[in-house]
């Protein structure tokens, strides 16, 4: 919840010690539905999933540079 309504939105789980995101959910009406990411300290993106509740429907991988290696859907 969040000002008394479900909330829709990134979440930020997790921060390096820099500061910057290393991992964020993506919530709907207060449901877990969309993309869920990880990412390394320089602040590429290093993974990444879509998801509807609790199904997970494509999965991308990318190096540490942020360059797609790797993608499929489920």
């Amino acid at each position: 919840m969040y000002d008394n309504r479900l909330y829709t939105g990134y979440v930020i789980f997790d921060k390096f010690p820099s500061g910057t995101t290393e991992a964020e959910i993506e919530y709907d009406c207060g449901s877990r539905i969309g993309w869920e990411n990880e990412y390394n300290e320089a602040g590429f993106l290093t993974y990444s999933s879509y998801s509807m509740r609790q199904t997970t429907k494509e999965i991308y991988k990318y190096d540490d540079e942020g360059n797609l290696i790797n993608h499929h859907k489920l």
